[in-house]
């Protein structure tokens, strides 16, 4: 494949859905050149996002082969989404040199989209919505959230037309094919609430018609779940993924939706503290070995690249409930005009400078408890993403080689990255004498020293706004740290102290606090989704409380059922 040569590329920093003409001839290279690419992503990738069945899905690569008459475009598509994926997903050992990977995916994702016409329409099995799916994650991995926006309406409409949200139509099938059905949906909905909160849209599900269970949070299987490189401690990322899909959801309907604009201020901050509540508790519920500042040391490289994906979609929610990039933020009252009104642009450049800003300018400012929420997880993900792999950078870039090779999968945190940047320098100049400066410093240093590397490489308008800010605010950081050590001098006092590492492990319940605040719903969400009355008395949409223990004999909330 990769000596055809075709000229489109999938470019992070401005991804574009390949509109060019169709392939005459089906072509797959040889199958024991592919066969190792499949295995990986079936042990890697497809354990934790279960998009196909590895059964089902040899079936149809071994009738590929073996009775060419029978082939057609969906079962190549398919095959060429599982190759792009496998051939991104990081190994251990390649045979070929990680830059002819890239393009070998490059070249499967294209041929890939090329079907997607006559995909939108197929509703006779799985094969179109998990084609569209494993299109919409790749494109994921880019800065501009518009064409990963497009693709997953696509998805979930199909998901729609296939009844895969019914329990009604999952009855009508096996027992195998009715739990893979339920999978494929929940990947749907977990891309769509995740994709339409950092595009500030509407999500294409509608959370009140879904009555199918939640997955399974130990499945017979296994799949799903993600392990310690040493066997001991496991917890199911599918399942996890899929509530904090949830909160995501609620952040954009209670926060950042049109109905949303009108509540009061202080209606605005109740939700801002039931949100926190549920995030706080849905974080709870993942074991600490799983916690951003152990993750990077105990699972494996591919399962590494998940972990950091959601310790990034869990900041930019935390982010977006709090409003950080909110014009009356103190740090934002702080930096200069021009600052102030470059976030502005930056955050109106088709939300394409970095998560959060956009709407968030409109929010009311964090709170002291919000605001020390969003700096501890900015901070633990900054460590993340710069510990992860020493070799690696999280960037989007792809056209220039290096950085090509060595940024794949996880370039989509960046922008939380560099979000997360602007969080910890803004607490600097506002608290230049917190327990945990030094860290803060270090991690601010190699963050900006990443940022220059980036500029020597990118022309960007909204990256190179973006760097202006964060120049300003890494200056008055320094001022203020500056003056405050001064201060101390004569005291004969330092500001550093360790980070503290909290052991104690979270039973498998109370994801929310009791309360009367919503009630109301049946299905799968019951008990955190139903009506919402809010101060002005209006009926809002908004999430419920009721908690129960059973989930497939294991402690849990009925809304998990």
């Amino acid at each position: 494949m990769a000596k055809r040569g075709f000229a489109w590329k999938f470019d992070p920093v401005n991804p574009a859905v390949y509109q060019g003409p169709q392939p005459n001839i089906l072509e797959l290279p040889p199958l024991d050149e592919i066969l190792p690419i499949v295995d990986h992503y079936f042990t890697t990738f497809n354990g934790v996002i279960p998009l196909f069945q590895q059964p089902e899905f040899m079936k149809i690569l071994s009738t590929w082969y073996k009775q060419p008459e029978t082939r057609d475009r969906a079962s190549w598509a398919a095959i060429q989404t599982v190759l792009a994926i496998g051939y991104r997903t990081p190994q251990l050992s390649l045979r070929d040199s990680q830059s002819v990977h890239i393009e070998k995916a490059d070249q499967c994702l294209r041929n890939a989209q090329t079907v997607v016409s006559e995909l939108v329409t197929r509703d006779e099995d799985l094969l179109g919505v998990q084609i569209l799916l494993g299109i919409v994650m790749l494109f994921q991995n880019s800065r501009d959230p518009k064409p990963a926006s497009v693709l997953i309406g696509t998805a979930v409409r199909l998901a729609h037309r296939l009844k895969l949200h019914s329990q009604e139509a999952a009855m009508q099938f096996p027992a195998a094919e009715a739990e893979q059905r339920s999978r494929v949906f929940w990947i749907a909905y977990t891309l769509d609430k995740d994709i339409c909160l950092r595009a500030q849209t509407p999500s294409c599900q509608f959370d009140e018609d879904i009555d199918i269970s939640l997955p399974a949070l130990a499945p017979p299987d296994s799949v799903g779940l993600i392990w310690t490189q040493n066997g001991q401690v496991h917890f199911n990322y599918h399942r996890r993924r899929v509530e904090l899909a949830y909160i995501q959801g609620k952040v954009y309907d209670l926060l950042y939706s049109n109905r949303s604009s009108k509540v009061t201020p202080q209606e605005r901050q109740r939700r801002v503290s039931r949100l926190q509540s549920m995030l706080d508790q849905w974080y709870e519920r993942i074991p600490n070995v799983f916690h951003i500042e152990h993750v990077a040391a105990t699972v494996g490289p591919s399962q590494l690249v998940q972990m950091t994906k959601m310790h990034h979609a869990f900041l930019l929610t935390e982010v977006m409930i709090h409003g950080i990039y909110s014009h009356n933020a103190e740090w934002v009252k702080r930096i200069s005009s021009f600052s102030r009104a470059t976030i502005t642009s930056v955050g109106n450049l088709e939300n394409r400078g970095f998560d959060g800003a956009g709407k968030c300018q409109d929010q009311a400012p964090p709170l002291p408890e919000g605001w020390n929420h969003c700096v501890d997880v900015s901070r633990g993900c900054m460590k993340l993403f710069q510990e992860a792999t020493p070799t690696e950078c999280l960037i989007w870039y792809v056209g220039y080689r290096k950085f090509r090779e060595i940024a794949d999968q996880r370039r989509q945190c960046s922008c939380s990255h560099f979000s997360a940047l602007i969080v910890l320098l803004a607490n600097m100049i506002l608290n230049p004498g917190h327990n945990s400066i030094h860290i803060d410093q270090h991690l601010s240093v190699k963050a900006l020293d990443l940022f220059d590397k980036l500029l020597k490489i990118i022309d960007d308008e909204a990256f190179r706004a973006l760097r202006s800010v964060v120049g300003e605010l890494s200056q008055r950081a320094q001022t203020a740290v500056a003056v405050y050590r001064e201060e101390l001098k004569g005291l004969g006092k330092d500001v550093f102290e360790a980070l503290n590492v909290d052991d104690v492990a979270v039973q498998e319940a109370d994801f929310l606090p009791a309360g009367d605040m919503f009630e109301g719903l049946e299905g799968p969400f019951v008990g955190l989704d139903g009506p919402f009355v809010g101060l002005s008395g209006e009926l809002e949409r908004g999430f419920g409380d009721g908690i129960s223990f059973m989930d497939g004999g294991m402690l849990d909330m009925e809304f998990m059922r």
